[in-house]
């Protein structure tokens, strides 16, 4: 494994347990990082809207004018475009996050 497949590994990870927080998943729901996220955990369109939102305050950066929401199919999907769109910088910056710290009651209520 290249350093690369480490990171998009460990942010793989890191986003599993974000969107388990941001949407309050039971502790024992474990999501695939290949699997499409609606199917899943039954994602939908405005849970996926304000936790990617609540990802780019995170890491410091502006949902991009021409963003595509079939980045959010899967977490392997959501790795891969925050990795082209911005960066092994900001992938660091959101796994450096301790996320057990963060309050996402506030992305329910955007």
């Amino acid at each position: 494994m290249n350093d690369a497949d480490a990171v998009r590994d460990a942010l793989e990870k890191k986003l599993a347990v974000f969107i388990s927080q941001v949407l309050k998943l039971a502790d024992d729901v474990k999501i695939d990082p290949e699997k499409n996220l609606i199917e899943q955990i039954g994602l939908d369109s405005i849970e996926a809207l304000d936790a990617l939102a609540t990802l780019h305050e995170l890491i410091g950066v502006s949902i991009p004018n021409q963003f595509n929401l079939k980045t959010l199919e899967s977490l392997r999907s959501l790795a891969s475009y925050i990795l082209t769109q911005f960066g092994v910088e900001a992938a660091q910056r959101f796994l450096s996050l301790d996320l057990s710290e963060m309050d996402f009651s506030r992305a329910e209520e955007m």
